[in-house]
Formats: structure tokens, sequence, C-alpha cells
């Protein structure tokens, strides 16, 4: 940037030399200081405008410190302002009839701010669905030290592969992994304070202290069902917090593309409520309380992922172990399970190199299966819901013309122990846009 002056002098000084030597006079002399005085306070301007983030500059998109290659913006500048996000939308063609839908799934804006070199405000500001607005996280980090730093705020739960890093170039499929949806319930963020930081150079962590989730709804049912527990999630809004969570996650990069790691989250849902029979709360004819049960709840998981060489692969083992799921079953009059397992891997390929020379373009033909039992241990006097012991086999494309842009097709097929053709036996196909900024 402070090269600009000098060039454009240069080019105006050599300008000045191809004139006849009459034309040289003290006139042109001054035009030439005075439009040499006027690109360096232009320069000036620019460089003042570049350290308040006003200005973008070259950016390697790369994910960081546990947000995604866009979010990561804030931590590559000095002072001042930082904006970045993503979008994703989609059509799906279901083999169930009046299930098509297109939606305009999400659209994201990043804000950060940096105060001065060991404070820095990071936001997620999310629509989705066009006319749902949420903030997804928002925090401050305090850089104390390379092994520790501080967080404070809405943060993002450091699980798994997706639930941190989900801008859509960053993973195959117009929907995300069913077991990081379904088991780690994606995406997951509350408020609380915790440590970052890298133990060695190749070892990361991150550990934080959060409201915990919530398994007692406002009329004392379960928000734990048959399929998932993604209706434990607060969201960080008027959170209950008589229950506090542990989560953290640590991760080993040997060398660049790839990664091994684990993560973790430990804590009470009860949040000292009361839990009703078939959903008489409170507020009915006739409640019949079932007591106030803690509802532990002990989530873990294990990953992997490699790209190197036109390889991407990842894969994933996750787990969610639950208490108290007698209480539970008896608010649903449904069996609730205390073990939800599943697993998933998959693998692609860029082929771009092998067809056309288009370096900054990508094409991977991918592959995932999916084994996932959300139901498998219910309490006795409830029977398993064979339609949550599944199976789902993807096949698709992820074509990026620009790095930062992905276009997505696949095929996703859905196969369980249930007879009917319902959500958990069926054949979607989906095709969508996906863009980080």
């Amino acid at each position: 940037m402070r090269k600009v002056p000098a060039i454009m002098a240069s080019a105006l000084a050599a300008s000045g030399l191809a004139l006849p030597a009459q034309a040289q006079d003290s006139a042109d002399q001054q035009r030439l200081e005075e439009l040499e005085r006027k690109v360096d306070i232009l320069s000036e301007e620019i460089e003042g405008q570049r350290r308040e983030g006003l200005v973008s500059e070259e950016y390697d998109y790369q994910p960081a410190y546990g947000v995604g290659p866009a979010g990561a913006k804030i931590y590559s500048v000095d002072q001042g302002l930082s904006i970045g996000g993503y979008g994703h939308g989609f059509y799906k063609n279901s083999s169930i009839d009046g299930a098509d839908e297109t939606d305009f799934y999400r659209q994201i804006f990043y804000f950060g701010y940096r105060f001065n070199d060991w404070i820095l405000l990071n936001t997620e500001i999310e629509i989705e669905h066009v006319e749902e607005i949420y903030v997804e996280f928002a925090y401050l980090d305090f850089l104390l030290h390379e092994k520790a730093n501080l967080r404070a705020g809405m943060m993002l739960s450091p699980l798994g592969l997706v639930n941190e890093i989900h801008e859509p170039p960053t993973y195959f499929g117009n929907i995300r992994p069913e077991v990081e949806k379904r088991i780690i319930p994606t995406t997951s963020r509350e408020n609380g304070v915790g440590l970052w930081g890298n133990l060695t150079d190749t070892l990361e962590y991150r550990l934080y202290v959060q409201n915990s989730f919530n398994a007692i709804n406002g009329n004392g049912e379960s928000t734990i069902g048959a399929g998932d527990i993604r209706g434990v999630r607060q969201k960080g809004a008027e959170a209950q917090a008589d229950d506090l969570a542990v989560t953290g996650r640590l991760d080993w990069k040997p060398i660049p593309g790839v990664i091994l790691g684990g993560s973790f989250w430990s804590g009470d849902m009860g949040h000292e409520q009361t839990l009703f029979a078939d959903g008489q709360g409170p507020d009915s004819d006739n409640p019949n309380p079932l007591g106030s049960p803690d509802v532990h709840m002990d989530l873990y998981e294990a990953h992997a992922q490699y790209k190197r060489h036109g390889w991407w692969l990842r894969g994933m083992f996750a787990q969610a172990k639950i208490d108290d799921t007698q209480a539970l079953s008896d608010s649903l009059g449904s069996g609730v399970s205390d073990t939800m397992t599943g697993w998933y891997a998959e693998a692609g390929y860029d082929i771009m190199p092998h067809i056309a020379d288009l370096p900054e373009q990508s094409l991977y033909p991918w592959v995932r299966y999916t084994d996932l039992d959300t139901n498998s241990d219910v309490p006795s006097g409830y029977p398993e819901d064979p339609a949550q012991d599944r199976v789902i086999t993807e096949a698709g494309l992820h074509y990026m013309p620009h790095p930062n842009v992905a276009v997505k097709a696949e095929v996703k097929m859905f196969n369980s122990e249930a007879p009917a053709e319902d959500a958990n036996n069926q054949t979607e196909y989906l095709v969508g846009i996906g863009y980080n900024f």
C-alpha cells in the first residue's frame, strides 16, 4: 500500500522526461510536485481506512479459533471493523408426496471489531428461512497468551466438525450431516465463558462453561424426543441457568489438512423444573407431577478429517447418554432412549485438475454413509420406535467455481426398520448454492 506514492511518482516523473525540454519549465515542475502531494494524501487516506477495516485486502479464508473462514476475518485485522458472511439456499424433491420444498435457508452477516491488540468482538447475525432473525454468536476475546485466551459471551459449543465450522463451502451436501443435527444439535450455542489456545504447534483446545441445555419445557414436558435432542437448545435467549454445563474439545493437527480430535458436553438439564405426566402441566385440570429430575447428559464424539492431495475425507462417531429417561418418557407418553448413537464416514475427490486447467476451481464427487439410532434403549413399558434406527446413504457433487462459492447437488436415501414411507424411509434430491465472503 505504501509503495503507491513512489510508483505513481516514478510514472509521473517518467512521463515528464518524455516531454520536450522547452516544456520543462517551473510551472510543470510545480504541477508535478502538487500531483505527488495529492497522491501522498490519497495513499495515507487509503492506508488509514485499511487500518480501520473499511477497505478489503487479500484474505486467506481459513477457519481459526473455533469459527469458520469468513467468521475468522477479525483475527486478521489490526484495529477496527471486519465484515463477512455466508448464505445458502436449496431446492428439495422428495419421494413423499407433498414434501417438496425450496428454501433460502440462511443468510449470515459477521461483524467484528478489534478494540486494540488484545481485545476483540466477534458477532454472527443470522436470518434463517428468510424471516427468522437470531444472534448466533456474540463474544469478546481477550488475547492473553498463545496457550490461554479468555472468551466470554454467547459462544458456539465446540462440538463436532460442523457446529463451529458450518459455512456452506466447508462441507458436502445441502443439508448438514444427520449425526451433527440429531445427536450434536447443530447449531448449538449458549452463553458462557471459557479458555482457548494452542498447547503446542499442533495441539489446540477450547474449554467452556455455558448455561446448560434445557430438557423440560414450560408445559412440564420433555424437550427430548425419540428422534433427536435438538429441542434442548436454549440458544442463549432468556436461558434457564440453574444448571451449568462444561464443554470442550481437543484437536491434533500434525500436518496441514489433517485433524484428529474429539469433543464433549456434560451437565444437568433439569434446572429445578417439574415434569408432568402425559403433558398434563401445571395449568391443566388434572396436573400429575413426576418430580424434578436432574436429567444429566454426557455427550461425546471423536472425529477425523484428511484434506490433502485432492482427497477430502471425514468421519465421526457420536453418542449421548441421558439420565432420568423414565420420567422424560412418562411426560410424553412415548419412549425416550437413554442412549443415542450415530456415526458417519464420507469421501470426496477433486477431479477438476484431471479434466480442466482451472486452478481456482474444484469439483468433488462425494459419498457419505450414516448409521444413526436414537431410540435403542427406552424404559420398560415403552416400545422402541423402529423408524429411529436408520441408515442414510448420500452421493453428490460439490462444485466450487470460486473458493468462496459452492454449487451443490446430491441424492439422499433414508432407510429405517419402519415399514411405512415417512421422513425416515424416503429418497430426496437436492440442489442448491452456498457462499461465504
